[in-house]
């Protein structure tokens, strides 16, 4: 029989099939000197550290945690690091995505606790423009917004808009930090799809995000699940206690997710 072999690195691997499984012996080889992490599941009963939804809205592709929740570790400003890219654990339909920091619109196939912080929260003169009329239809996942003033304002994935005559919280996903500037249109990415039309020079109101918002880039299909680990730091184990030697065989237990600073050969060990 063919020896199995799986190779981690910086995205994050789900181990949940047979021979790779939670408790299992595994043989780790790092091809350079390389740190791994590990994280095993919280418990289905530990609410705070886990929540499952089942996505109901089609097109949405924020999840908001739960009030028991404790509040996810974030990074701004900085690269996400190793280790807590497994603080916060996000499974799409049983798919272990890769998380990147909050304040970035989340790269292909990944997925961010949405920080916000832009600018335009709490601005009085955000309206909806309308300009590109299909931006302010049903079903749109782009908002035509200006301002009434010529003032300068910003908005970052996740701040929350909420339109008048409509009472559903939409979350900016953006493309990119986009800029309000008079009474010029611009487009901002949202979730979910508008559920209802917005009318032209409706006001907008801008609230900052609740820091326990997770976006993800594509949204799940209707009542596909989503799994959120919330973990604390101490959580989250490194194997072997620090970098493997290039080169060398480590004996060491699996966990329900592992992700490494660089490449490293794991290999199924009998039972």
């Amino acid at each position: 029989m063919a020896t199995t072999i799986k190779t981690l690195g910086t995205t994050p691997v789900y181990n949940d099939v047979t021979p790779f499984i939670p408790g299992k012996h595994i043989k780790l080889n790092a091809i350079a000197d390389q740190t791994v992490y590990g994280v095993n599941h919280p418990g289905r009963s530990t609410v705070a550290k886990f929540q499952r939804f089942v996505q109901l809205l089609s097109g949405n592709k924020h999840f908001l945690l739960g009030s028991a929740v404790t509040a996810p570790q974030n990074t701004t400003g900085g690269a996400l690091s190793d280790a807590n890219q497994l603080r916060v654990v996000v499974l799409v339909n049983g798919v272990l995505k890769k998380r990147a920091r909050g304040d970035q619109v989340a790269p292909a196939s990944s997925v961010i606790v949405g920080a916000g912080g832009g600018t335009a929260v709490a601005d009085a003169t955000v309206i909806v423009k309308g300009t590109t009329a299909a931006n302010i239809l049903a079903g749109a996942t782009t908002l035509s917004v200006a301002s009434t003033g010529a003032n300068t304002k910003t908005f970052l994935p996740g701040d929350v808009l909420t339109i008048a005559g409509d009472t559903t919280p939409y979350y900016a996903t953006g493309a990119g930090t986009l800029t309000l500037n008079g009474a010029t249109e611009i487009l901002i990415g949202i979730t979910p799809p508008l559920q209802v039309a917005a009318a032209a020079s409706a006001v907008i109101t801008v609230t900052a995000a609740s820091g326990k918002g997770i976006l993800v880039v594509d949204a799940p299909s209707v009542n596909h699940v989503v799994e959120v680990w919330a973990v604390a730091s101490g959580d989250v184990a490194t194997l072997s206690g620090g970098a493997l030697t290039a080169g060398q065989d480590y004996d060491l237990e699996c966990y329900d997710a592992l992700v490494a600073s660089g490449a490293v050969n794991m290999t199924a060990l009998p039972l």
